[in-house]
């Protein structure tokens, strides 16, 4: 925290920690990187989670628990791209993709 406010944040495809990429732990281990599930809850501005539905290099579990450990009045609402993987959201629905990160940055700003 450098004290600099920060508009809002935007995951895409994000996952909850390394370890639960490849096992389905339910808890933080020592030695676990990117433990992005035990950060968010600390984040103080609105929150956009963009996940594929068909991702099988970060499963969308992992975007819908991170939605649901971001503090409730943080949550914008998701973006789950249907039957995108992990590197086509993107290109899946481009006109879709960027109008719904347009109003995400219309919403903060």
């Amino acid at each position: 925290d450098n004290g600099v406010p920060v508009c809002g944040v935007i995951l895409q495809a994000p996952l909850m920690s390394a370890y639960r990429v490849a096992f389905n732990f339910r808890f933080s281990l020592p030695g676990d990187c990117f433990c992005n599930v035990d950060l968010v809850p600390h984040i103080k501005s609105p929150v956009f989670i963009i996940h594929g539905t068909k991702d099988e290099v970060v499963p969308v579990w992992h975007g819908h628990e991170l939605y649901l450990a971001v503090q409730k009045r943080y949550r914008f609402s998701p973006f789950w791209v249907e039957n995108a993987g992990h590197n086509d959201i993107e290109v899946r629905d481009t006109k879709l993709f960027f109008k719904r990160i347009g109003h995400f940055l219309n919403v903060v700003a």
